[in-house]
This record gives C-alpha cells, structure tokens and sequence, in this order.
C-alpha cells in the first residue's frame, strides 16, 4: 500500500458541560508525502458541528520525515489491526 496523504481528525466534544464558543474542540491534521503538512484548530464558536477556524498552520516537515510516518501508517493499515 503506498499512502500518498493523511488526514487525522481528533474531536474532543463529549458528554458534560457545554464548551464555551472560545473553546477549541477539534483539530485536523494533515501530511502529504510532497512533505508539506497542516495543522487546523477548531473552536467551537456557533455549536455543534458549526466550528469555526481558530489557528491554522501549514509547513514543511521534509520528505524523508513525511515519507516516514506514511510508511508507518501504511504499514499499519496492512497489519489488519485497524480498530473502529
């Protein structure tokens, strides 16, 4: 399997009080094997699944750094461990 880009999506809204519209509830993560990579961070502004953009950064991590990790998720992938 050759994985060419990622995109991790973490979301830490669960049960319990209601975050604040300042709060950042998500973010997203993204690595290309070009070896660019971007970071979002979300807050959770207008609700429930209206987040708005909170930080933003986009970056170069290399290529045999970005080729790396892609490998490792590949790698994963193909384990048959994936988990739901």
């Amino acid at each position: 399997m050759d994985i060419q880009k990622i995109k991790i999506m973490s979301n830490n809204i669960c049960y319990g009080p209601e975050p604040s519209p300042i709060d950042e509830v998500e973010q997203h993560l993204t690595i290309s094997s070009t070896e660019r990579a971007w970071f979002t961070g979300y807050n959770y502004a207008g609700g429930f699944g209206k987040y708005e953009i909170c930080r933003k950064q986009q970056f170069s991590i290399g290529k045999i750094i970005a080729n790396e990790i892609l490998n490792l998720f590949s790698r994963y992938c193909e384990s048959g461990q994936l988990l739901c």
